[in-house]
């Protein structure tokens, strides 16, 4: 799916599924459906600014006019389909579209997931690597798509991935041909969860530690992996999917090579990226150990690595609080919730993820730390290891 800025037709967004991904807390229905916040400093509002929906086929690989073109890839998470990141894909091209930047942002699904299959039950032979292959096959249609649209008139291009979860780990599979194109990387996730192996997180180790123990007889009976049908905790998903996820939930590299689970796959041909990490407080799968494991992946084989940890946002309201002395209530966010309308309409969330993702500006700035800089003589800078060709 791609969206495109266009004069004469207006989608009807879909809504998102209503399953509870990954177990994140939710806002109240009330809450969730109640008036929108409308805030005059929003530049995503532009009353006369129309959106085209387009349905794409892309395979997987074997005046006031802008100089750059930014196309938006938005990688999901395991399980998660490319409608429930609709609403912020469509936000993006509207923020993009206020400042006069055209943004064109694509959204889809591996292989096996979503529309991205011919059958009712995601029953195809595929790995997590596979979805790597699709992530450069998606990245190769904005390079085609742009060279057949744009070339003659000398505009340049910029691709910036959105990845949560597993689509924060293909980001660093990056295809030589395509470094030069890659600019910028946000948002990321490490899965490995020994270290929630504590008093504090042990209900969320043995219900973590249950759902990958039942991947061989589940699969077995369901020819797939049903992490959607019997867990309801996101969408039923390939059985070689699960296995690949069951491996590196198990290993502290997370995700290796493919047969070599000693040898970690690294971030490669990211030279030119600048990446921004937001690490929310209130996601399960996250915590000190893991993100700094997946934040030290970087150092060195990026040009500028930021991270913050962000904090429940207190929740905007379009009345007043009917009880002042009440502490203001704080918005949820967990794993995938920062894709949620209600983040969009009750916090600033997206808005300074937008200007990161099509400007590269930092706005965070008193909360945001810079871990990395290419720069800087502090931090050593190994070569990147090329490691993806064999996937």
């Amino acid at each position: 799916m791609s969206l495109l800025p266009h004069s004469d037709h207006q989608p009807t967004a879909p809504e998102s599924n209503n399953k509870q991904f990954y177990f994140d807390e939710k806002v109240d229905e009330e809450e969730e459906h109640a008036e929108e916040v409308q805030l005059s400093t929003d530049a995503s509002s532009s009353s006369n600014f129309e959106l085209k929906k387009e349905k794409v086929l892309i395979p997987s690989r074997g005046d006031l006019f802008p100089l750059i073109v930014v196309y938006v890839i938005i990688s999901a998470a395991t399980g998660v389909h490319q409608d429930y990141h609709f609403h912020f894909a469509e936000y993006v091209v509207r923020y993009g579209h206020a400042s006069n930047q055209t943004v064109i942002a694509v959204t889809y699904d591996y292989r096996g997931m979503g529309e991205s299959r011919d059958v009712d039950k995601p029953t195809i032979k595929c790995s997590f690597y596979d979805w790597g292959k699709d992530f450069w096959g998606v990245m190769d249609f904005c390079v085609k798509y742009h060279q057949e649209t744009f070339s003659q008139q000398g505009v340049e291009m910029e691709i910036v991935a959105a990845g949560n979860s597993i689509g924060a780990y293909l980001m660093m599979t990056i295809p030589s041909d395509l470094a030069p194109y890659f600019k910028r990387a946000f948002n990321g996730y490490f899965g490995y969860f020994e270290p929630f192996k504590s008093k504090k997180y042990m209900i969320h180790y043995l219900r973590t530690k249950l759902f990958f123990a039942s991947v061989p007889l589940l699969t077995t009976m369901y020819g797939f992996f049903p992490s959607g049908t019997v867990f309801h905790s996101m969408e039923d998903i390939p059985t070689g999917v699960a296995y690949t996820w069951r491996q590196f939930q198990y290993n502290p590299h997370y995700m290796t090579e493919p047969g070599n689970p000693n040898k970690p796959i690294l971030p490669s041909n990211m030279e030119h990226v600048t990446f921004l990490n937001w690490a929310f407080e209130d996601d399960v799968f996250t915590n000190k150990n893991s993100v700094a494991k997946y934040n030290e992946k970087f150092f060195g084989r990026c040009k500028e690595y930021f991270f913050e940890v962000i904090k429940r946002p207190v929740m905007k309201t379009s009345t007043p609080a009917s009880n002042p002395q009440q502490p203001p209530k704080r918005l949820p966010i967990g794993h995938v919730g920062f894709f949620k309308k209600y983040v969009r309409d009750r916090s600033d969330l997206w808005k300074d993820a937008c200007e990161f993702i099509i400007f590269g500006k930092i706005t965070r700035t008193g909360s945001t730390e810079i871990l990395y800089s290419h720069s800087s003589k502090d931090v050593p800078n190994p070569r990147p290891q090329q490691r993806i060709s064999k996937l």
